[in-house]
């Protein structure tokens, strides 16, 4: 018995994971470990700064509906100008949540997911469809 509990305390020992080589392989500016999504290259512009800026005071405001409509302003802008809207669209699904509009935030982060695919921008569809799938599991919508 003596023998079984040494050998179960060096497995135990031996199986745990070494606490910093896993911190070390997950550092703060590593862009995995990253939240949110980005902007794009050249997305804001001096105009869309305007409206995020605008955006952003009226989130500090807990204006949340009102910032929303300033980021989508912002996407619009920057999708006009032919940038891929992610930066400008996860403030805009950010303020629908914290409005509590869980779907309209899984909305906005589908049509960029669609849109990051139509320019091949993989890592940002991946994370707008991630974000998407767990506002929509959180709204209570399961998948068809």
């Amino acid at each position: 018995m003596k023998t079984a509990l040494n050998l179960l305390a060096v497995t135990a020992i031996l199986a745990t994971p070494n606490l910093s080589a896993l911190q070390s392989v997950a550092t703060p500016e590593s862009p995995v470990v990253r939240a949110g999504i980005p902007e794009s290259a050249n997305e804001l512009s001096p105009d869309v700064r305007m409206h995020v800026s605008k955006g952003d005071m009226l989130r500090s405001q807990l204006r949340f509906t009102d910032a929303a409509r300033e980021y989508s302003r912002a996407a619009d802008i920057a999708r006009r100008e032919g940038h891929l809207a992610s930066g400008t669209t996860w403030m805009l699904a950010n303020a629908y949540y914290n409005d509590g509009n869980l779907i309209d935030a899984a909305e906005a982060l589908d049509h960029l997911a669609t849109e990051a695919a139509q320019v091949g921008e993989l890592p940002v569809q991946a994370l707008a469809m991630f974000n998407s799938a767990w506002l929509y599991g959180k709204a209570g919508r399961k998948a068809a």
